[in-house]
């Protein structure tokens, strides 16, 4: 990649009034005007500077090429030096080729070959795709769905026929009469005879697992020398697709939006289970639903098998470089391979995810493979270690004890054997339980630092960045292109590259968050998660606490007033030109280098009718009204379900309340059927996203930004929606019912905890630049503050705690630890201890380090009337109080006993003057 330039760095001047309270400039009606202060023009100055400052960098020893590797003057990053700095002088260093880690180059003499063709010379297959033909509503881009599975099937003879993969193609019953449907998949089912022979002829030369293969001439020769192998491919007939005018397609159809289901079919019987499917039988437990009608003429059959398929888990036979013979056309560095230095499965993906030339990141299909196996593992892990707490407390159970137990899996008995279950799925990222936990965890920061200042959404624009597409091939080529020609390039280089997209999302927001609004709005603290929408593109979702903000307290008029002045500075919905359309040749506000244009209210106007204006539809923000239709919708419902929907009752209405009425000057009002005030900015445009000008003028594309008006609100609104799991799922005890029939009788808990975990993995389908997220191990969510739990039960009744350092063991839990404290920190609250000091150390944290947050569980009420109220009051003395008594299942008597003349205090005025963050 060429060298790009250094931009100098910024100096933002300093400002001596408070900057949270400082006016934007107002619209006054002058396009040409400026549209931000001087200090905010600064501020995103510097943000651009360090953005564009971003450059991917090679460490000659690993052979990777990434971001922030931190390179020496010896080119070797900060990575080698933490792999390495223990190592001994006799041993190799970690990522090298004498510890088995160099994946070597593809040589040049190779040809590149199609998805297809690389199908077609596999040893072993361990997905099964079902390939959908899709209409206007989803611009006619086609969809991969990778169903993963446990084991891979071997083929000693190669190559496969078209007809022998794994592929079943749904194509909508007008294809043949649209070529917009038709184009779709034609080319990744190109398939040329002589590449094949290449390819299986160096195989067999060079790769220790290809040697004993027979290559089949007669197989060979009905292959074509160059055609297109489409018809071959068992397909089925679905409904009409609907297809729109032809100026509204788009120029490549044969693009297509791929995810992954990990291992959601059973073991063997995919190809059974599809069969039965397009035959039109009934599959109870299929998870593939939708019944299709069977085109006579295509079967789905088995070539020939080696008898024993490849367990992913398994540590002698080579299963990625014989799936991926493209990835490793020497076999080399296979994560079996034998080494002096072991690796665990994260960080070998990772390694490859970071490779110099990128080919396992780009490659259409092991990512989803490499995250399958690593969240199989995780589950394995989690699972072993529950059944392993489990049958130390007692008995281990029967199949049979365990299908009794859970006959009923509604009763309280069942449940806690389920949940318990889920919760040990806690650590696996993404999962339900992970998103569960950081809701608590999000609820503590709101308990503990009370309201927070704002809610906001940032979104990408990953078609137009200039700052993301410099990163990726062709850079110069996506410069010089018309519009048109960029848009095609630019979705084909995002689905070639979403790990770079990935990456990319999560360091513009983190230098945006950390540079734009920190110093926009003095923020103090924050907490924000990532989440995947659409096709596919990521999200962040923040809320952000902010010095000097104005009070959540917004009960009596005065409040009202001063929060809706101060956020009236800088929220708005007003539309420079609301009946904007862009000028002949005006070329893409988003795709221009930001630092070049001024930044106008001209060129506000600009991008925010190109990002902020609301446009209904019925797959995303309409839905029947309640008052009239009975379906339970969800924020991402199902299209299938929303367009019956409309079928049945076509009045509906948008879940964001567009449009909105207009206002001439900003109010907090309390709508309709809502218990808590919400902020209405200053509007002339009924569809316009609220917006603060610095911000989306910084960030180019849509945000949007509501100031919290309450505690309450936040807790029962925002921090649901902030962290809540990416589709509406189904119950952990249905989760149980489905998996029950299939548990193992040898160890029967150990196959059902693990099956339910894996449930819970394979409740949804993943897209490309989620994996990529994950792969690369991007954080999920970020925020100021550790948070700590606090179990309030009684010692003898609290949970056994868990940690988890790659594999998961189990740990003292923190009060056990603070009771058994040395004489020196006998003056220490518990309180203390839980917010200041390093929980193994006892060491106070840095005074530059922020008090952690508290999540307690459970959360007793704060009433006297409660029959709560002795445990809240026993947590508040176990918090505060030294003794050691705290933490016992009562409260002293003489606390307890006070009466009207006693010389003694109360125990309500030491509970109620020692007041802790536990509301």
């Amino acid at each position: 990649m060429p060298p790009r330039r250094i931009r100098s760095p910024v100096i933002i001047p300093p400002e001596e009034s408070a900057v949270f309270h400082a006016q934007d400039p107002v619209w006054n009606g002058d396009l040409e005007a400026c549209a931000l202060t001087g200090r905010d023009k600064a501020i995103l100055r510097e943000f651009w500077t360090k953005l564009d400052n971003d450059q991917m960098q090679f460490c000659g020893r690993y052979q990777e090429c990434w971001f922030q590797m931190k390179i020496d003057c010896d080119g070797i990053c900060a990575r080698c030096y933490r792999k390495d700095e223990k190592r001994h002088p006799d041993e190799p260093y970690f990522f090298s080729a004498d510890n088995q880690l160099d994946f070597g180059p593809v040589p040049a003499l190779l040809p590149q070959l199609t998805p297809t063709e690389e199908s077609l010379i596999a040893r072993v297959h361990v997905h099964v795709n079902i390939m959908l033909v899709r209409g206007q509503q989803y611009k006619y881009r086609g969809h991969v769905v990778h169903f993963l599975r446990e084991v891979g099937l071997v083929y000693s003879q190669l190559p496969l026929l078209p007809q022998e993969l794994n592929i079943v193609l749904l194509r909508p019953a007008n294809t043949s009469s649209h070529a917009i449907l038709s184009r779709q998949f034609t080319r990744q089912f190109r398939v040329r005879r002589q590449p094949v022979v290449i390819w299986l002829d160096y195989l067999r030369r060079h790769h220790p697992g290809y040697r004993c293969v027979v290559i089949d001439e007669e197989r060979l020769n009905q292959l074509p020398q160059d055609g297109n192998v489409l018809d071959a491919i068992p397909q089925s007939q679905v409904e009409a697709a609907d297809v729109g005018p032809e100026e509204n397609q788009e120029a490549e159809p044969d693009l297509e939006d791929e995810a992954a289901v990990p291992d959601l079919l059973a073991k063997d019987t995919e190809l059974d289970a599809l069969r039965s499917i397009l035959a039109g039988e009934s599959e109870a437990d299929s998870e593939l639903s939708t019944s299709f009608q069977v085109q006579a003429q295509h079967e789905l059959q088995l070539p020939n098998i080696r008898h024993t398929p490849i367990n992913e888990f398994n540590r002698s036979h080579a299963l990625l470089s014989l799936a991926f013979p493209c990835l490793f056309p020497d076999g080399r560095a296979d994560f079996v391979e034998p080494r002096l230095r072991s690796i665990d499965y994260k960080d070998y993906v990772e390694h490859a995810m970071r490779w110099h030339d990128g080919r396992f990141a780009r490659h259409p299909t092991f990512r989803f493979v490499a995250f399958n196996t690593l969240m199989r593992s995780q589950a394995r892990s989690r699972s072993r270690f529950f059944v392993k707490q489990h049958d130390g407390r007692q008995q281990p159970l029967t199949r049979e004890q365990l299908i009794q137990a859970l006959e009923h899996s509604e009763d309280p008995e069942a449940q806690a054997l389920i949940n318990s279950i889920a919760r040990h799925a806690v650590s696996i990222r993404g999962t339900r339980p992970f998103w569960n936990k950081k809701r608590q965890d999000l609820e503590a920061y709101a308990y503990n630092l009370g309201c927070p200042g704002a809610f906001i959404t940032f979104s990408p624009a990953d078609l137009h960045w200039r700052s993301l597409y410099q990163h990726m091939p062709q850079y110069d080529d996506w410069l010089a292109a018309t519009e048109p020609e960029r848009m095609a390039l630019s979705r084909r280089l995002l689905r070639q590259n979403p790990h770079i997209a990935a990456f990319h999302f999560y360091r513009r927001y983190t230098l945006f968050r950390d540079i734009v609004l920190s110093k926009k709005f003095s923020i103090t603290d924050y907490w924000d998660r990532y989440e995947w929408q659409g096709r596919g593109s990521p999200h962040n979702h923040g809320l952000y606490w902010m010095d000097n903000c104005p009070g959540a307290d917004i009960e009596d008029e005065a409040a009202r007033d001063v929060f809706t002045r101060t956020w009236g500075f800088h929220v708005t919905a007003i539309n420079p030109e609301p009946s904007r359309t862009m000028p002949q040749g005006e070329g893409n506000p988003l795709s221009v280098d930001p630092p070049s244009i001024e930044m106008t209210f001209l060129r506000l106007s600009q991008i925010v009718n190109r990002c902020q204006r609301h446009k209904c539809n019925t797959t995303y923000c309409l839905r029947v009204r309640k008052r009239t239709g009975d379906l339970a919708r969800d924020m991402e419902g199902a299209a299938a379900d929303i367009e019956a929907a409309n079928v049945a009752n076509p009045e509906r209405e948008c879940r964001f309340d567009f449009p909105r009425a207009l206002r001439e000057l900003a109010a907090v009002i309390r709508k309709e059927g809502r218990s808590y005030y919400v902020f209405g900015a200053a509007r002339n445009d009924s569809l316009m996203n609220n917006f603060n000008p610095a911000i989306i003028l910084g960030w180019l594309a849509n945000i949007d930004i509501s100031p919290c008006t309450s505690l309450q609100a936040v807790i029962t609104y925002a921090a649901k929606y902030c962290s809540k799991s990416e589709k509406k799922t189904e119950s952990f005890a249905r989760l149980a019912d489905q998996v029950l029939p299939h548990t193992s009788h040898v160890q029967p808990l150990l196959s059902f905890s693990s099956r339910l975990m894996n449930k819970l993995i394979a409740e949804r389908d993943y897209s490309a630049q989620e994996i990529s997220h994950l792969l690369l191990n991007i954080p999920l969510q970020e925020g100021t503050r550790m948070v700590g739990t606090v179990d309030c039960r009684p010692l003898e009744r609290q949970a056994r705690s868990y940690r988890v350092d790659g594999d998961v063991n189990e740990a003292i839990g923190s009060y056990r630890k603070y009771l058994e404290r040395r004489d020196q920190h006998e003056d220490i609250t518990y309180l203390e201890y839980l917010q200041s000091y390093n929980l193994n150390t006892w060491r106070r944290l840095a005074a530059q380090a922020k008090k952690r947050v508290l999540s307690y569980f459970p959360r007793y009420k704060s009433m006297e009337a409660s029959s709560q109220f002795n445990d809240f009051c026993r947590v508040k003395l176990m918090m505060k109080s030294c003794s050691l008594w705290a933490g016992s299942g009562s409260i002293p008597s003489r606390l307890r006993t006070c009466t009207a003349d006693s010389t003694m205090i109360p125990m309500r005025t030491i509970i109620m003057g020692n007041q802790i963050q536990m509301n």
